[in-house]
């Protein structure tokens, strides 16, 4: 190949790249400008979907107020669908997805992926749900802590559309360390503002060091995985949001030591596994587990 096809062959390539970052960007800025209009939550459970298994609850969640945009094609999910599942006694696993149509579902490639793991009953998950607006609430049952929540009483946004996802999940806690390449003079997110974004798409670019500020966008890679660290009996929890698509993590300190962290996606589902309190170890431990470990050469 002579050196003038490889220049065109770069070329075209950067050209496509930039195509492509433009067309992420711009719905990004679409639907952020959508999530204004959002920003309530208007979900609500459809009592009569709800069943509860031992190990499993399912349910139907309906949004009264679906709309569509013209301009952008974007339209608002009508029917959710959720899974709560307990897979250990350690792990909950809950996904919304649309109840309707099949969406993009990033698979965790391990055949051994739980193979260890001991459901517990979800009676003794600690696990609870608002029907009006749909909310939840995670508490930790040998101390009743408050291990995540999402409800209309924090202020928590939940919007699915098609074409961008928003969701807002509370912490007891500010110390929250993890998603990826992310490094502050302690190891703690957001650790040097008051609110701070994160970005989580991976483009092989070298951005050694991201504070939050918007300014590093790309890093080589991305782990959608984070601890928070509790401030009650200084244990430690796990959160991973199972979803490939390029998205954005804010991260917002609020009064009294908690913390707001909202993610927003630009296509998929919502997929979270919760690592109930423990060690830093023990979280880690489960979460291999579950998504399995590097390979040694």
């Amino acid at each position: 190949m002579c050196i003038r096809d490889r220049y065109q062959r770069r070329v075209h390539g950067d050209i496509r790249q930039m195509r492509n970052g433009i067309w992420i960007f711009c719905i990004l800025i679409c639907a952020s400008s959508l999530s204004f209009v959002h920003a309530e939550n208007p979900f609500t459970v459809d009592k009569s979907s709800v069943q509860k298994g031992e190990y499993k609850w399912t349910m139907k969640l309906n949004n009264n107020k679906a709309v569509e945009d013209e301009m952008t094609s974007n339209k608002d999910i009508k029917t959710a669908a959720v899974i709560i599942e307990s897979l250990d006694e350690s792990v909950l696993h809950l996904k919304i997805t649309d109840a309707n149509e099949q969406r993009w579902e990033a698979p965790i490639v391990n055949p051994n992926s739980g193979k260890n793991y001991k459901p517990a009953l979800m009676t003794k998950m600690g696990f609870t749900y608002d029907d009006a607006p749909f909310g939840f609430k995670i508490v930790e049952p040998s101390n009743d802590e408050v291990v995540v929540e999402m409800s209309a009483a924090k202020s928590s946004t939940l919007m699915f559309t098609d074409k961008l996802l928003e969701i807002g999940l509370w912490y007891s806690s500010q110390r929250v360390y993890g998603l990826g390449e992310r490094t502050t003079a302690d190891f703690e997110l957001c650790s040097e503002r008051d609110s701070c974004i994160y970005n989580l798409w991976g483009r092989d670019a070298a951005c050694p060091y991201d504070d939050g500020s918007g300014g590093c966008k790309g890093a080589y890679g991305q782990q959608p995985f984070y601890m928070v660290h509790l401030t009650k009996t200084f244990q430690f929890i796990g959160i991973l949001s199972l979803n490939s698509n390029n998205q954005d993590a804010l991260v917002a300190k609020l009064p009294g030591g908690a913390t707001m962290l909202g993610h927003k996606m630009i296509g998929g589902i919502f997929d979270f596994y919760f690592f109930y309190p423990s060690t830093a170890d023990g979280v880690m431990k489960k979460y291999h587990e579950l998504i399995g470990r590097p390979y040694m050469p």
